[in-house]
């Protein structure tokens, strides 16, 4: 038999109306119960004057039975740091008793009360709360603050452009020299650009300008008869090869001054640069 078996017969039991074997058992299970015994004697106690017995054995009820879950539940913390009063503390018992999952809050308890004076005695490293966001964020977020973290302090590193200048000499050189690659023919291109006359390319376009116009004035001459015309063309003609002659110079002038600037840094500045081909004539030669 549980308590709460004789709870629910406590107001037969107190009037004594049960039958001789069902109370032989009720009395069995007092006879090793103390709280029952208790209440029991509580609820066989005379009502005060002006009170009905129903009221008043209610009121008692109230006041005396074991707490359900959620009081016992509030009162588990006291009962196992020992500070519950001896009253309460039998009837959380007699509720742990008959309630499995109150009796499960209360070993799991019982077990914390062990292990957290343990906890308490450790103090964590540096790295503890590191350690336990990079187990609980995502992994962008990881990256994210890593990031976040490393990239000021590459920054402020006194060798940190020597080291990005390095880097990116050898990712050049990886992608220039290596074979097969479409790069690798780059510095040999350069070089013969280097040393190119760039009069040579201009006296082409030039020529096929002044054939242009040639061809323009004498069909133009064809349907005209003043003569003007076509000696107005003709001046205009040599002043387009003066004006077109002088930026050739110019052009020239300035491509062999950055010829010598790429040759010296492609470290060639021990070896001569070969000067223009003959046939580089001049713009007026071309013409």
């Amino acid at each position: 038999m549980e308590c709460r078996d004789l709870e629910r017969r406590l107001e037969a039991l107190a009037a004594r109306s049960l039958a001789p074997v069902e109370r032989a058992r009720y009395e069995e299970h007092l006879a090793a119960c103390a709280a029952c015994r208790e209440l029991l004697e509580l609820a066989r106690l005379e009502p005060p004057p002006g009170v009905g017995d129903d009221a008043w054995v209610d009121g008692v009820l109230a006041r005396t039975s074991r707490a359900g879950c959620a009081a016992a539940e509030a009162a588990l913390c006291d009962l196992i740091d020992g500070r519950l009063p001896a009253g309460e503390r039998r009837q959380v018992a007699s509720h742990l008793a008959g309630c499995g999952d109150c009796a499960a809050l209360a070993s799991v308890l019982a077990a914390l009360a062990a292990e957290l004076p343990r906890l308490a005695d450790l103090r964590p490293d540096d790295r503890f709360v590191d350690d336990v966001l990079a187990r609980t964020l995502p992994v962008a977020a990881r990256v994210r603050r890593f990031w976040e973290r490393a990239w000021p302090r590459w920054v402020r590193r006194p060798r940190f452009a020597s080291e990005v200048a390095y880097v990116g000499v050898l990712v050049v050189a990886l992608v220039v020299a290596t074979p097969g690659s479409p790069l690798a023919d780059a510095p040999g291109q350069a070089l013969a650009t280097v040393r190119a006359d760039p009069r040579a390319g201009l006296a082409a376009p030039v020529a096929a300008v002044e054939d242009r116009i040639e061809g323009a004035l004498e069909r133009l001459a064809a349907g005209r008869t003043a003569a003007g015309w076509r000696e107005s063309g003709r001046g205009a003609l040599a002043t387009a090869r003066t004006t077109a002659g002088a930026a050739g110079e110019r052009i020239s002038s300035a491509w062999g001054t950055l010829r010598g600037e790429i040759a010296s840094l492609l470290g060639k500045a021990g070896e001569p640069v070969p000067e223009p081909a003959e046939s580089g004539e001049s713009i007026e030669e071309a013409s």
